[in-house]
This record gives structure tokens, C-alpha cells and sequence, in this order.
């Protein structure tokens, strides 16, 4: 039987202790973490709080996990610590940060589906999966990020260039006008008009406030 099952609302990290074997990772929103009866698990939404702090110098072993300015820390491939950023030195480590509001974009960071960053005061949404590099930011990749927008905040339809913006099951906008109805999206990649017309209104439904 398992002694601990969790299914996190926010990308989660841990290190469960089996005897004197350790075990760390991460966990992604709604992912099962499970431990075994003889063994302790501690997890956090801070790496800070789970992994040992990366050392300033010394040696670095393969897969050895750190935490590091907030973020987690994977050693890619075992070397002696250098003056560098783990930004700077992507085939060194990988990074995975916290997912939480405010997180500002930056480069060689893994980032999965649903991740927000900011960038210039705008905050983006991924919609791949993927690892951030020089040059990429969010307002030049449109096939990885789009706008993210309040879920609870209504605006007005805009068409769609592509699947980067197009609107998801449960999204809600206004037609034609502010002062219209409201719609809320039926299906995933939606680029059509709410207008109730065949047949759109098979991907938009009347959204009553």
C-alpha cells in the first residue's frame, strides 16, 4: 500500500528518503507523487526548501539535484563548479523554476505547457513544451507562447492568426461588441466567430453573466 498520495495544484518538488536512499525530483500540476510505506517525503513549491544549495565551487556530479536563486538545478554532466550563471552554461545544468505568478522570462530554462513568464510587462503562456534559449523570447516564438489572458476577465473577440492565439474550451469574449453577448468557447483551438450562426454555434455558446 502507498503511504502518501498527492496530487499538487502547482509544480511541486521533493525528495523522498527510502532508507538510505534519496530519491528528488519535481511533480507537475494534478501528477500523482506517491511514496512507499517504509518511506519520508518532503515537498514544497520552493526548491529552496528541498535541495541542498549549489556550491560556489567543487566538483558537480551527473543528475545531482540543487537549488539555486529559487530555482531547481539538474548537473547535466558531472564538472568542477565554475564563475558562471547555470543560465550562462546550459549544457551544464538544467533549470525548472517554480511555477508561480510573476516569473520574468529567462533564457535555457525547460519550460511545459501552461508555464507563465513575463516579458516587457506582458505576460505569456506556453503552449509547448520546451527549453528557452538566446534570442527566443516570448514575443518572437509565437508557436511556443501566447498572450495569456485573466480567465476571469471578458474581452472582446479578435480573430485569431493561428493556434497560438486561438481560443480554448472555456474561454469567454464579447460579440461583436463590449456591450453584446458573451460566448464561451466549446472546443480547444477555436478560430471562429461566435455569432450563433451554423455553424458556429456548434463551437460557441451563449455565456450568461
Amino acid at each position: 500500500m502507498a503511504k502518501h498520495i498527492d496530487k499538487p495544484t502547482a509544480r511541486t518538488f521533493w525528495k523522498i528518503t527510502d532508507g538510505i536512499v534519496t530519491h528528488e525530483g519535481y511533480t507537475e500540476i494534478n501528477q500523482v507523487t506517491s511514496t512507499g510505506d517504509a518511506a519520508t517525503i518532503t515537498q514544497s513549491v520552493n526548491p529552496a526548501t528541498i535541495y541542498f544549495a549549489l556550491p560556489d565551487e567543487g566538483w558537480l556530479e551527473e543528475n545531482v539535484i540543487y537549488s539555486y536563486n529559487g530555482d531547481m538545478l539538474r548537473v547535466v554532466q558531472s564538472h568542477n563548479r565554475t564563475i558562471f550563471e547555470p543560465s550562462e552554461t546550459p549544457n551544464l545544468f538544467d533549470i525548472i523554476r517554480p511555477n508561480t505568478e510573476g516569473m520574468i522570462w529567462v533564457k535555457n530554462e525547460k519550460i511545459v505547457i501552461g508555464d507563465k513568464r513575463d516579458h516587457n510587462d506582458i505576460t505569456y503562456q506556453a503552449i509547448n513544451s520546451f527549453t528557452t534559449r538566446e534570442g527566443q523570447t516570448p514575443d518572437v516564438v509565437p508557436a511556443l507562447w501566447k498572450v495569456w489572458t485573466d480567465p476571469e476577465v471578458i474581452s472582446v473577440w479578435v480573430q485569431p492568426e493561428g493556434a497560438h492565439d486561438a481560443y480554448q474550451i472555456g474561454d469567454k469574449v464579447y460579440y461583436p461588441t463590449i456591450n453584446d453577448q458573451a460566448w464561451i468557447s466549446k472546443i480547444n483551438a477555436n478560430v471562429t466567430v461566435p455569432d450563433g450562426d451554423e455553424p458556429y454555434n456548434r463551437y460557441w455558446e451563449p455565456f450568461n453573466e
